[in-house]
């Protein structure tokens, strides 16, 4: 992989992140649900869970 091609998956994962960041709870669910990934809040301000089951 190319300095070039590295730079852009930096910037193209930096921009998902940020997509994901701001999006609502629905919208998160959206994306997280074929990922396996389950968030669980416990009514804490600032709390959130985050667990992530791999499987091939």
């Amino acid at each position: 992989m190319s300095c070039a091609e590295l730079a852009r998956l930096v910037r193209s994962v930096s921009d998902l992140a940020a997509a994901v960041r701001q999006a609502g709870r629905e919208d998160k669910a959206e994306i997280y649900r074929p990922l396996g990934v389950t968030l669980t809040d416990d009514s804490r301000p600032s709390a959130t869970a985050l667990r992530a089951l791999l499987s091939d």
